[in-house]
C-alpha cells in the first residue's frame, strides 16, 4: 500500500521511490526515501524506507522506520500493516497479529491483514479464525488461487460442509482433474451419505492419481458402503493443504 496526498514539491521524489520499489531496486528506493526525510517529509521518507529495508531484509531497520511513521501518525493503517509484516518476517507472530488487528480497526476492509492473520491462525490450527479471515479474502477476490485449499480445509475442520462443497466445486470447475479436490469431494460426499456419487468422483480421482493410497482407501470404503457392507463411521480421508502441489508461498503482502 502507498501513501497519497504528498506535498506537490515532493511528489516526483516519492513517485520515483515507488517506482524503484516496484522494480525491486531497494537500494535506490532507500536513497530516495532518505532524501524525502532530509527535504522535510519524514512521514513519507520513513514509510518508503521501511518498505525498502523489508526488500533488503534489514528487518531491524524496517521496524525502526515503521515505528517512526507511527510516532508521527499513530493512525496510519499502512504503517501498522508494514510493522506487522516486519514482526511476521522475524517470526514473532503474536506481535504481527497485534499489528494486523490494529490495522483492521483503522481499515476493516484490509485484505492484506486478513490474509496474513489467516495464515497465522491456520498454522496454529485455530481453524475458525483462519476460516473467517480467509473468507474475507475469498469474498474480496484476494489471492484466491493461493488460499482455496486452506479455506476448504478450514471449512472441513469447523464442519461447514456446505461451504467446503461449494469451494471444491469451484476448484474442480477450473480443473476437473484436480486429484486433491476430487478426493476431498468424494470424502465429503461419503460424510453426507451420498455413496454412489462418492464412487463416481473417487473413480475420477483414481484415474488422475492411480497409485495414491488415500484415494484407493476412500474408494474402497465408498464401494463397501454402497454395497451395504461394514465400515460406516470410519473417518473419510481428506488430503491436507500440504498434500497439494500448489501451496502458499513465503511472501507477505
Amino acid at each position: 500500500m502507498r501513501l497519497t496526498n504528498l506535498k506537490p514539491r515532493l511528489k516526483i521524489l516519492a513517485s520515483n521511490a515507488e517506482s524503484a520499489l516496484d522494480a525491486d531496486e531497494f537500494r535506490q528506493a532507500l536513497d530516495l526515501a532518505r532524501k524525502l526525510i532530509k527535504l522535510g517529509d519524514p512521514l513519507s521518507g520513513h514509510f518508503y524506507s521501511c518498505l525498502a529495508c523489508l526488500g533488503l531484509r534489514r528487518f531491524k531497520s524496517a521496524k525502526r522506520h515503521a515505528e517512526s511513521v507511527l510516532h508521527i501518525n499513530p493512525e496510519e493503517p499502512n504503517a501498522w500493516l508494514n510493522l506487522g509484516v516486519v514482526w511476521h518476517k522475524i517470526g514473532n507472530n503474536a506481535m504481527a497479529a497485534k499489528c494486523y488487528n490494529r490495522e483492521l480497526v483503522l481499515r476493516p476492509d484490509s485484505l492484506e491483514s486478513h490474509f496474513n492473520l489467516a495464515r497465522i491462525h491456520f498454522d496454529k490450527r485455530r481453524y475458525r479464525k483462519a476460516f473467517d479471515h480467509f473468507s474475507k479474502c475469498w469474498e474480496g477476490n484476494h489471492c484466491r488461487g493461493m488460499i482455496e485449499e486452506y479455506l476448504a480445509w478450514a471449512a472441513f475442520k469447523i464442519k461447514d460442509l456446505t461451504f467446503e462443497e461449494s469451494l471444491l466445486k469451484s476448484i474442480l470447475k477450473n480443473n476437473s482433474d484436480d486429484a486433491w479436490a476430487l478426493n476431498n469431494f468424494g470424502a465429503l460426499l461419503m460424510d453426507k451419505g451420498e455413496y454412489k456419487r462418492a464412487v463416481e468422483i473417487l473413480e475420477r480421482a483414481r484415474k488422475t492419481d492411480k497409485n495414491n493410497l488415500m484415494i484407493m482407501r476412500n474408494l474402497g470404503r465408498a464401494l463397501l458402503q454402497l454395497g451395504g457392507g461394514a465400515g460406516k463411521g470410519l473417518d473419510q480421508g481428506r488430503f491436507a493443504p500440504k498434500d497439494r502441489k500448489k501451496r502458499i508461498t513465503g511472501n507477505f503482502e
